[in-house]
């Protein structure tokens, strides 16, 4: 009775004896020193890869601001190789706008350059000095100002080019010089491809390449929408109408003057130059 009472209890525990080796096997010295070699080996092996990208990222780094210092002297060299060209210009569209209210900031192609300007040259700065917080926040400032206005300098200008490039440069009138105001001919404005583009084009492209590959995002501080219609409005209430009221008269001897003058013109334009240069003399009775 005690041997079937032992055997029957052998066979209950029979179903449990592989948990207990197992448990037996864990508690081993030599399974315990294996795992935790390998629990040591791949602790080092995920910090040399965290070295490694640690590594990789401070050369990634190093590399952006190479591309970007890059970047950002050609950007600058292109925007004053366009302020350059103005000595030219007048001679290749015929027309001095040195003689006219503004200048050559009565167009907003040089107001959107000279706010590019202003960017980039920031923008280098920070590259190569690594300035202060206020540097970088006025480089946004120019950033959110010039963006909008040279991307719509860019698309407006070269779709009009695309249509009819006299819509924008007339054609310049060849005057006969021995009838004045008589045209002899009309020859088509070219501007060279260079300057066009310094001007109309690439300074649109340093921009948006910087503002999405090398500009941190803008702060919000600077609301890209309010700063661009602050430009905008500026422009338009102060550029059109003084040039609007300089040619506008006030006053009865102004217009007198701006009267006579006009005649003048008119008549001389009519006079032959023989008759202005050599005036017939006076008879005396």
């Amino acid at each position: 009775m005690l041997d079937r009472y032992r055997l029957s209890s052998v066979h209950r525990l029979a179903p449990h004896l592989p948990a207990v080796q197992k448990r037996e096997s864990v508690d081993d010295p030599v399974e315990s020193i294996n795992q935790s070699t390998i629990t040591i080996l791949a602790t080092t092996v995920e910090s040399i890869f965290s070295i490694v990208r640690h590594q990789s990222r401070g050369m990634a780094a190093s590399t952006r601001r190479v591309a970007a210092l890059a970047w950002h002297a050609i950007a600058l060299s292109s925007c004053i190789y366009g302020f350059k060209s103005l000595d030219v210009l007048p001679e290749i569209l015929g027309v001095d706008m040195n003689n006219e209210y503004g200048g050559a900031l009565q167009f907003l192609t040089m107001c959107g350059l000279s706010v590019t300007t202003a960017a980039m040259s920031l923008a280098l700065l920070l590259d190569i000095t690594q300035g202060p917080e206020v540097l970088r926040w006025m480089k946004d400032l120019f950033m959110a100002a010039s963006l909008p206005m040279e991307t719509l300098i860019t698309l407006l200008y070269w779709s009009i080019v695309a249509i009819n490039k006299d819509l924008l440069m007339q054609p310049r009138k060849i005057m006969d010089p021995a009838n004045p105001g008589q045209v002899l001919r009309e020859e088509s404005v070219s501007v060279p491809f260079s300057i066009d583009a310094s001007m109309h084009a690439f300074p649109g492209v340093f921009l948006l390449v910087d503002f999405f590959a090398f500009s941190r995002p803008l702060p919000k501080s600077i609301p890209i929408v309010a700063v661009a219609g602050s430009v905008t409005v500026g422009y338009t209430r102060n550029i059109v109408p003084r040039r609007t009221s300089s040619r506008s008269t006030s006053g009865p001897n102004q217009r007198a003057r701006h009267e006579g003058e006009r005649q003048e013109d008119e008549l001389m334009s009519v006079v032959p130059l023989r008759l202005r240069t050599h005036p017939m003399p006076c008879s005396v009775s």
